[in-house]
């Protein structure tokens, strides 16, 4: 029997046996009172034909659907409206519905039939094991894989000056990156394993001198004592190409810096955690001779904080952080003119801000004191902030912007005691499709140097950042990405302004379990602020 079924409200009834669809939904009930649902899905039009069958037991019942299958539109549901086809429903539920129109109709009650058996359950490989197996094997276990190939063209790959005009090539260069991340509950999700690395091979067309293999390991145990105590140990390792290839043309450098940290903190509550004491230490080292004895630096840090945990992922903490710096391998003759140790004093707030369910507000504001043992007159206390805003305007628009000062210890020039970079970024990323996204990014930056001999205003230079990407998802775990970006330093002296424009073509592979942990914790170096473009990738960061 079918009839016409209104989409605001369609009702059955007949002999103690009713159908009651508000909306997307539909149930069957008898006259105790259980209700068993399913779903109709959304229909074409606003009359759907179905059909409804009275078996001969009362405490079971069913509705088939004869219309179109649920949409995309239909969002989240419930695991009682999964999409399964005509799946016979038995999870009693209860329903103090209000009262309806009823409207007469006709309901054939068919011969008894067998029960529909249920639908297999999926099997976990875990099920599979003995257990005294179990016992040994971590459940849960999250992982994600990535490879990257790729090509681009670079304009200006050395960054030769404007003065050296001359000598600027461009040149072509392959790329291939792999990465992977994987998380390992260790008894409970509280204690976890988590590693990850990222190893990215570059061969040059023009500049062989160049080829390299950057990587990128992290390695951290994040565990939990009870209720009271929490803490972390993380190692990092990081191997890149310099990045001021013109103080080194034409030879190259490459970069190592290795990172050791532990921390461990108190639980004063579920959201307080009441100290959290931190302490790392920093090695870098250049393979380049020069570098190396100019930059080459171990950094020492002690840092206590506290941290509170809000609503969603909001979060707030501030502390006190002591940091030893020794550049060890400098001269007597160098250390006399730009010294060799510095010592810095920071007192910091950190917060991260769920305004609402679309807008995230996270920064860092701190007061830096730094102290130069040997030199007369070079102490510095230096304000420093980095404020980044993140507003979802849609389910496909996002816009994000970033404000930033912040001092650094400068590695391209000695005679720099350190720089500071005040600037701004704003982005956009636009999901057009299912398959299609893009991103526009623009950054603007000043950039000041401090001197040994003091600091003057006709050194700060203006560097501009502009960039677009387009990303293409052809298939599931696969994504064809075209990127461009220009970058532009424009310095008092023609010696230190520059210019280098960038297209790149890559293909990204990836699979994983679903379970998402892992991606955040893959390191993409173009995620890191001021950046010249946007990916997708940064906005799991």
């Amino acid at each position: 029997m079918s009839l016409p079924v209104n989409r605001a409200a369609r009702t059955l009834i007949s002999s103690g046996v009713v159908a009651v669809c508000l909306g997307m939904s539909c149930q069957v009930a008898s006259a105790q009172g259980v209700l068993s649902p399913r779903l109709l899905g959304d229909p074409p039009e606003d009359d759907l034909p179905v059909r409804v069958t009275a078996p001969p037991r009362a405490d079971s019942f069913r509705a088939v659907d004869t219309g179109a299958v649920p949409s995309a539109r239909d969002g989240a549901r419930s695991p009682a409206q999964a999409d399964v086809g005509s799946q016979v429903y038995t999870e009693p539920l209860v329903i103090d519905a209000p009262p309806v129109t009823l409207r007469e109709v006709e309901v054939s009650t068919p011969p008894q039939s067998d029960p529909v058996p249920a639908a297999p359950q999926a099997v976990s490989i875990y099920d599979t094991l003995s257990p005294q197996l179990m016992d040994y094997v971590p459940t849960a276990i999250q992982y994600v894989l990535e490879v990257e190939p790729g090509v681009q063209w670079q304009s200006n790959p050395f960054r030769f000056s404007d003065a050296e005009a001359a000598q600027r090539e461009s040149d072509i260069i392959r790329q291939l990156s792999l990465r992977a991340g994987v998380v390992v509950p260790l008894g409970s999700d509280r204690t976890r394993l988590e590693l990850s690395g990222v190893r990215t091979e570059s061969r040059y067309s023009t500049f062989k001198q160049l080829d390299n293999a950057a990587n990128h390991l992290e390695a951290a145990l994040r565990w939990q004592a009870g209720d009271l105590f929490v803490g972390s140990v993380a190692t990092t390792s990081d191997d890149s190409l310099y990045r001021y290839l013109n103080r080194t043309a034409p030879s190259r450098d490459m970069v190592h810096t290795d990172t050791q940290s532990a921390d461990v903190g108190l639980r004063i509550t579920d959201d307080l955690t009441l100290p959290i004491l931190r302490v790392s230490n920093e090695t870098t080292r250049h393979d380049f001779g020069l570098n190396r004895m100019r930059f080459n630096q171990d950094l020492d840090r002690v840092q206590v904080a506290g941290r509170y945990t809000g609503w969603r992922q909001s979060a707030i903490s501030a502390g006190l952080s002591k940091a030893d710096g020794n550049f060890l391998d400098r001269t007597d003759e160098l250390a006399a003119l730009v010294g060799r140790r510095y010592r810095d004093t920071e007192a910091f707030l950190d917060w991260t801000w769920d305004y609402s369910m679309r807008t995230t507000l996270a920064g860092r504001v701190s007061y830096l004191q730094r102290r130069y043992p040997g030199l007369v007159g070079r102490d510095s206390n230096l304000p420093t902030a980095f404020v980044r805003m993140g507003w979802e305007y849609s389910a496909k628009t996002r816009f994000d912007a970033i404000v930033w000062r912040l001092p650094y210890p400068n590695s391209e020039d000695p005679t720099i005691l350190y720089t500071t970079s005040t600037g701004g970024q704003v982005s956009a990323a636009w999901k057009a499709s299912e398959k299609l996204w893009a991103s526009a990014t623009l950054a603007a930056e000043r950039v000041g140097n401090t001197r040994f001999t003091g600091s003057t205003s006709e050194e700060d230079s203006q560097v501009y950042r502009a960039g677009v990407r387009v990303e293409w998802e052809l298939t599931r775990g696969a994504v064809l990405a075209l990127d461009a970006w220009r970058d532009r330093t424009i310095a008092p002296a023609a010696l230190d302004s520059f210019s280098n424009n960038v297209v790149r073509l890559n293909l990204l592979l990836t699979t994983d379990n679903g379970l998402g942990r892992p991606q955040r914790l893959l390191w993409h170096p173009e995620c890191l602020a001021p950046r010249s473009i946007q990916t997708s990738s940064c906005q799991t960061q």
